[in-house]
């Protein structure tokens, strides 16, 4: 597989430029489109980044399209040496792709800001928060741990993947090649350690009724308002009625409605799209049979899109090397839950019994116009990660999280 291996005398990330390096970084990242299955312009840009950070980067290749760049110190080989890295820290290269008409001038709240920017202490626009500030943050943090007194054959490295937002091909194969032993994924936890992530269904929901003439609307069946009904009753489902400490309830919500035309008459055809957190002790096979006893009392046809189980791993290691690290640079160690889908679900799925989901920002702010990263988490989060490398192969102390 193609390598960039890193340039001789290549000048060492320090403290000193940390904060700078993060921010002119992570911006360079923004704005670099890299929707879903387009990653490669960004790709190369990471390449010729890791060379000038002294680090190694390989390229791994799926089906015909790129799956990811595997990272790590100059003399280790991660794709050569399978079950040999002892810890991973993973983020992705793919962004969403916001509509068309969403994107506009910085400042508006209902539009993504055509170019990524920097003010006041926070970066914003698309991809600084999800996830390219993680980005950027795992590269800084390899860089310092070199610094730091890493070996160069150190069995550490960074897994930045592709196509997350969407199949999430690219953690399931570099999950597959690599094999860590602990994993850190780099998402918005607000540095929070998340040691269980809730599952998903995604499940669209098709009505068919009758069309008629809207001034006698008894004489079809209004497929609009079946769906309607249908959504109405989503908070009703008896999963909602599960909690997690950590997570919250479980619960379905609707994320699209379509259906209606600019016709005079009664609609015959409407299209819902579902989403379903799920907690643990709620199963994927029960979200859907609750849904599609829902839909059935409105006449409609479910279809499932996407599944994914919940995970739970509340004795970890990792977790308790992290809270360290935390406590080392100055911030409190506090538990939480991933709400979302992310590439840690590949990873456990392929057998990883050490996983944390970890990382700057709110997840509430990502997949908006409004998102954003304060610069001095991501400092922070580096600095964090920074230490975990540097410490991954010493006994953890166990401090208290909360």
């Amino acid at each position: 597989m193609p390598t960039v291996e890193p340039r001789r005398g290549a000048p060492p990330l320090d403290e000193a430029s940390l904060h700078e390096w993060l921010r002119s970084e992570t911006l360079a990242l923004a704005r670099i489109a890299s929707p879903s299955g387009r990653e490669e312009p960004l790709a190369a840009h990471v390449e010729r980044t890791c060379g000038q950070l002294g680090l190694r980067c390989q390229r791994v290749i799926g089906e015909q399209r790129l799956a990811g760049l595997v990272v790590t110190a100059p003399q280790f080989d991660a794709l050569r040496s399978p079950e040999a890295t002892e810890l991973a820290l993973c983020a992705h290269l793919d962004t969403i792709v916001p509509p068309r008409q969403r994107v506009g001038p910085p400042l508006a709240e209902d539009r993504w800001p055509a170019r990524p920017y920097a003010g006041g202490g926070w970066l914003a626009g698309l991809g600084v928060l999800d996830d390219k500030g993680p980005v950027a943050c795992a590269l800084a943090a390899l860089a310092l741990a070199r610094r730091r007194g890493l070996p160069p054959a150190a069995p550490v490295a960074v897994l930045l993947t592709c196509d997350e937002e969407e199949g999430g091909s690219g953690s399931a194969l570099l999950a597959r090649l690599c094999r860590p032993r602990r994993v850190v994924v780099l998402e918005p936890t607000e540095l929070r350690i998340c040691t269980r992530a809730a599952g998903a269904v995604e499940l669209e929901v098709e009505f068919r009724g009758i069309a008629a003439h809207a001034a006698v609307p008894e004489a079809g069946d209004n497929a609009v308002e079946r769906a309607a009904r249908f959504v109405a009753a989503l908070d009703e489902l008896p999963l909602t009625q599960l909690r997690d400490p950590l997570l919250g309830p479980a619960r379905a919500s609707c994320l699209e409605l379509v259906g209606g035309w600019p016709l005079y008459a009664v609609p015959d055809a409407a299209r819902v799209r579902v989403e379903a957190r799920l907690v643990p002790g709620c199963s994927v096979a029960r979200a859907i049979a609750e849904v599609e006893l829902a839909a059935a009392r409105q006449g409609g046809r479910v279809r499932v899109c996407e599944r994914a189980e919940p995970w739970s791993l509340p004795h970890s290691a990792l977790a308790e090397q992290l809270a360290q690290a935390l406590h080392s640079e100055g911030r409190p160690a506090l538990e939480g839950g991933m709400h979302s889908w992310t590439d840690a679900h590949n990873f456990v799925a392929q057998g990883v019994r050490d996983a944390v989901v970890f990382g700057p920002g709110e997840l509430a702010l990502a997949h908006t116009p409004q998102e954003r990263v304060e610069l001095r988490e991501l400092c922070d989060a580096a600095r964090v990660l920074a230490r975990l490398l540097v410490s991954e192969s010493a006994p953890a102390a166990s401090p208290n999280r909360t």
